[in-house]
């Protein structure tokens, strides 16, 4: 796995003669997707517009996500087990080594309420002390004259100001957070039944308010009249019912489900818009020149970089695969 930490890592060009093998991997919240094929130089004429090579599928592997939020990973441990298995099912599939892959994750941050405490992470590396002696300056920080903590239950730490994180052991960073609610709970969870006319009227207004953005956004860009006129949803939240109505209505344009397409070998269960962007992946190596590289040996961005949180997914993800 090779990168160049800062805008887009500069990719090493398909061969316009030989067949390759390409490696890509969708990290969600939801689902993990290890993808492996076979990319074969094509004519122009047998292949979509702007592609230059046909994939085919010889090896998939998916699980359900665990130790991941909003996107970002949360829990190294749970994470990495779903990760794992994943890939090992594509390799077992294709009969092949992943050696480098393509990664495409997003990422996310927990608010945080009640009393919070930080403290510095001595050695670079989360440890256990670590966490007891943040635990131990939240309930400190908790106390009021009178009055003592019996339970001081984290509801989210941070590593760095990136929030969001369940465990931050074994975790690279220097300052370390948690947010910390001081109260008792039972053991048992109490279970959550919410009626589905409940839901539609949660979901429903914030699907509009999301659609209602995207089109003031590209008002506001200048896009509008170009990009609005025809949609394409795609993600697995595209298969959300009445969707593609609220879209239509809103955007006042054309509205279609986007699906994989110009990929051979996918399984039927794999051909829906969930993953499109596994396969996106597959295509982005085709399409990589059209897009702005980061100059050698300049960094562009810190957060980027290995002191950042996709700096230390990154590490994670090379020294672990």
């Amino acid at each position: 796995m090779h990168s160049q930490h800062g805008l887009t890592p500069r990719l090493k060009p398909l061969s316009a003669r030989r067949s390759t093998t390409l490696s890509v991997l969708d990290i969600g919240t939801s689902k993990v997707v290890c993808l492996i094929a076979e990319l074969q130089p094509a004519e122009a004429l047998t292949t979509l517009k702007g592609r230059t090579h046909l994939a085919r599928i010889i090896g998939i592997g998916h699980q359900r996500s665990h130790g991941l939020k909003g996107g970002a990973i949360v829990d190294l441990e749970a994470a990495e087990g779903a990760i794992r298995q994943a890939v090992h099912a594509a390799e077992r599939m294709a009969k092949v080594e992943v050696q480098s892959v393509i990664v495409n994750m997003s990422g996310g941050r927990l608010a945080s309420q009640h009393f919070q405490a930080r403290v510095n992470v001595r050695t670079g590396t989360v440890t256990g002390a670590d966490v007891e002696r943040v635990l131990e300056t939240a309930s400190a920080h908790g106390v009021s004259p009178g009055r003592a903590v019996l339970h001081a239950l984290p509801t989210g730490y941070a590593l760095d100001g990136q929030g969001a994180v369940i465990d931050p052991s074994g975790m690279i960073g220097e300052a370390l957070m948690v947010a910390v609610h001081g109260v008792g709970e039972d053991e048992g969870e109490t279970p959550n039944h919410v009626p589905r006319s409940q839901l539609v009227r949660i979901i429903k207004p914030r699907v509009e308010e999301v659609v209602e953005l995207v089109r003031d956004r590209l008002r506001a860009a200048g896009f509008a009249a170009q990009a609005g006129r025809r949609v394409v949803l795609t993600g697995g939240a595209s298969q959300l019912v009445g969707l593609p109505e609220v879209t239509r209505r809103v955007m006042q344009g054309q509205v279609r489900i986007g699906r994989p397409l110009g990929i051979r070998g996918l399984p039927e269960a794999a051909k829906g818009p969930a993953f499109s962007a596994a396969v996106g992946l597959l295509v982005y190596p085709q399409v990589a020149h059209a897009e702005h590289f980061e100059p050698r040996g300049q960094r562009a961005f810190a957060g980027t970089g290995t002191d950042g949180y996709i700096g230390r997914v990154y590490e994670w993800l090379k020294q672990g695969f």
